[in-house]
C-alpha cells in the first residue's frame, strides 16, 4: 500500500509516489512500493509499473535492484521494511 510506505518514509503522499518527481525521498518510496508489490503481492513487473505510475517494467527492475542493495547494506532499514511488510500484509 503506497500510503503505508509513505508513512514510513517521512509522510510521502501516494500522489508523490506515483508522480514524476525524482527527489531521493520520492524515488525511495517509489522503489519500496515496487519491491513490496513484487515480493509480497506477487504482481507482475507490468502490473507493478502501473501501481507506481510508470509505463515501463524497466523501472520496476531497477527499483527491485536498488531496494535489494539497500536491504543488504542497512540492517536498520531492513528491519523497518520487514515491520512495514508485516503491518501491511498480515491480516
Amino acid at each position: 500500500d503506497a500510503r503505508a510506505v509513505g508513512e514510513l518514509l517521512s509522510e510521502v503522499a501516494e500522489a508523490e509516489i506515483t508522480g514524476p518527481r525524482r527527489d531521493r525521498r520520492f524515488t525511495r518510496a517509489r522503489h519500496l512500493t515496487a519491491y513490496l508489490c513484487l515480493e509480497y503481492l506477487q504482481l507482475s513487473q507490468k502490473e507493478t509499473a502501473a501501481v507506481i505510475g510508470r509505463q515501463e517494467h524497466g523501472s520496476v527492475v531497477h527499483a527491485r535492484k536498488k531496494i535489494e542493495e539497500l536491504l543488504a547494506e542497512d540492517l536498520f532499514w531492513r528491519r523497518q521494511v520487514q515491520d512495514l511488510a508485516e503491518a501491511i500484509f498480515s491480516a
